[in-house]
């Protein structure tokens, strides 16, 4: 068994809904988010655990946790799908962080080139 600690950068383009809309505040339009926050190349920071482990036959198991921070979070726009919300409400200001957490797994065969 293995335990890996990884960090990097990430950059490319990105698209993320504002899940912190209601139907009580109107922010919803139908379900899921009318507003979004969009970059044609958002910069983000990366912090990732994991756990492997190898079978004797070569059958490979790897489980990660991690994060991502938006770096650049003032280039990004925020745009709504419908005319109806109020989309200056639910924007982030210039100062607000932008951060997910990612879980995933990935399973194969260890080879020898």
């Amino acid at each position: 068994m293995a335990i890996g600690v990884g960090f990097g950068l990430s950059r490319g383009p990105l698209r993320i809904g504002n899940h912190d809309c209601s139907i009580l505040f109107g922010a919803c339009a139908g379900i899921g988010s009318s507003v979004y926050y969009e970059w044609s190349a958002a910069v983000r920071r990366n912090l990732e655990l994991s756990i492997e482990r190898r079978s004797d036959s070569a059958f490979q198991w790897r489980f990660y946790l991690g994060g991502a921070r938006i770096l650049n979070p003032s280039s990004g726009t925020c745009e709504s799908d419908t005319a109806i919300t109020p989309v200056a409400r639910h924007c982030l200001s210039d100062d607000d962080e932008i951060s997910t957490l990612y879980v995933g797994t990935s399973l194969g065969w260890a080879f020898e080139l």
